[in-house]
């Protein structure tokens, strides 16, 4: 089957940029702890050169992999970040999403997702900062507990490496606590929604536009408190890839 990855236009009138068409959305504000995929409807970026905001509406869908899925329905997302380009970063989020009849019975009939999130980053040296993100899903449904609903992620980083610069490298430390409903489509390798842990990963450029990654999460699954998912279980991982990037 051939599936369309992204295709989409972009118009770009003064400090506003507007996208039509299936294109990526990632919550800059959360540095992706809620989403970071594909959907497919519309965008708009606008703001100062400081503080922007970007509001998506469209369809989430994606098809499972060996780890997640992400839930299909309409989304509607609202980021806004503020970068002065020195030490200091801030964000706020709000996505909405209403989940489709099989989603929805997936997540034990949540019919919705609403979530809320900040999230700050501080760089202590050129080569050197950390963030901090938290989500609430103000809708956890009649089924899952409390714990489902929220998420937080702590993240080190040491350097970063850069595909067109060979022997660049980067590696980071983080420790997650993601809520099986915290999260739509999280930005993680190491771990999806509904997972806890320590996770440790680095990034080689091993030549121009060959980009390798190797990542390791310790952890634990966490229960939802519904009735077929009671009690925790240790969980670990190991999650490596090669990139090929390809310049015109």
């Amino acid at each position: 089957n051939l599936e369309v990855d992204r295709i989409y236009a972009e118009g770009v009138y003064g400090n506003t940029t507007i996208d039509l068409g299936r294109l990526p959305y990632f919550t800059n504000s959360s540095h992706g702890m809620v989403y970071d995929d594909k959907l497919t409807g519309a965008g708009v970026t606008f703001g100062s050169k400081n503080v922007k905001t970007t509001i998506v509406y469209g369809r989430s869908s994606k098809g499972a992999d060996a780890f997640t899925t992400t839930p299909s329905g309409s989304l509607l997302g609202i980021d806004v970040n503020y970068d002065s380009g020195k030490k200091f970063t801030a964000g706020v989020g709000y996505n909405a999403l209403s989940l489709d009849a099989t989603s929805s019975s997936a997540y034990n009939n949540v019919d919705s997702m609403k979530i809320w999130n900040v999230g700050i980053g501080y760089k202590f040296l050129p080569t050197f900062n950390m963030t901090a993100d938290y989500s609430k899903n103000t809708n956890n449904g009649d089924n899952y507990n409390s714990s489902a609903a929220r998420g937080y992620n702590i993240q080190a980083n040491y350097k970063g490496a850069v595909a067109a610069n060979k022997g660049s490298f980067g590696i980071y430390a983080a420790y997650r606590n993601l809520g099986k409903l915290a999260g739509i489509a999280s930005t993680y390798d190491g771990l999806n929604e509904g997972y806890k842990g320590w996770e440790l990963g680095t990034q080689y450029a091993f030549s121009q536009n060959i980009l390798g990654t190797l990542k390791y999460f310790q952890g634990t699954k966490m229960a939802t408190g519904t009735p077929t998912d009671l009690d925790d279980h240790d969980y670990s991982k190991i999650f490596g890839q090669v990139e090929f990037f390809f310049w015109s």
